[in-house]
């Protein structure tokens, strides 16, 4: 919703437990997705129980499919809570503004693995290869919701349980993800879930503007700018974007 974590669009890296610390960044992506930091990546073996793809796979599908899409929502883990909001543009632009309790916010651009951090002067500069964000296509969250067990259907909203490597592409470390999505017209455009164990992880993200949002450009950043300091990330769980 990652948050690292997807957006789904973001994985979401769960937290190591490192005092002072902010809970997980969402990217999206899912970072959102950050497979190559998170160390996995959505498994192309599908769990879900019925011959007929549900509406809800069949949603999440059309999802990893889109070209732009606004986002918005939470990650909570523990008492850590960042909000987060931004654009997506395929296949791997994400512009997202996260606010962190303590912090303040973070308006960051991740674009063909590379990450830029608005800086005090209102300019943009490259963050330095320390940062734990790391950028991706965030449409890979997509690919591991499409590998959910759908349970119960009330209307339009679907729950839904990922174990295994698709859980851990919902959320970086976990083994088990649980949650309910709400399909409108073929596409994804609430979407809650929670790791288990503790600390648990929550993600709730909100999908808009689907395929007219514009696209996200890549900030002109000054040679001779200095890095900037890498925002505040979790870090990702043992085994663990």
């Amino acid at each position: 919703m990652h948050p690292k974590g997807r957006l789904p669009g973001t994985r979401v890296a769960r937290a190591g437990g490192r005092a002072g610390r902010a809970a997980a960044t969402a990217v999206l992506s899912a970072s959102l997705v950050a497979a190559a930091a998170c160390g996995g990546s959505a498994s192309t073996h599908s769990t879900a129980t019925t011959a007929a793809p549900s509406p809800l796979v069949q949603a999440a599908a059309a999802m990893a499919s889109l070209q732009t899409y606004r986002f918005s929502g939470e990650v909570v883990t523990g008492p850590q809570q960042i909000k987060l909001a931004g654009e997506f543009t395929a296949p791997d632009r994400v512009h997202e503004t996260l606010t962190v309790a303590g912090v303040g916010d973070v308006e960051l651009v991740l674009a063909a693995g590379q990450t830029y951090q608005r800086v005090s002067s209102g300019g943009w500069a490259g963050v330095t290869s320390g940062s734990e964000h790391t950028g991706s296509d965030p449409r890979q969250a997509f690919l591991a919701l499409g590998q959910a067990s759908v349970g119960p259907v009330n209307g339009n909203t679907y729950t839904f349980e990922l174990r295994g490597p698709a859980a851990a592409g919902l959320i970086g470390g976990s083994s088990d993800v649980s949650g309910s999505a709400v399909v409108d017209a073929g596409r994804v455009t609430d979407l809650s879930y929670r790791s288990a164990g503790s600390p648990a992880t929550s993600v709730h993200l909100v999908y808009t503007d689907i395929d007219t949002t514009p696209a996200v450009t890549i900030p002109s950043v000054p040679a001779a700018a200095a890095p900037a300091t890498p925002a505040p990330a979790t870090p990702a769980a043992p085994g663990a974007p």
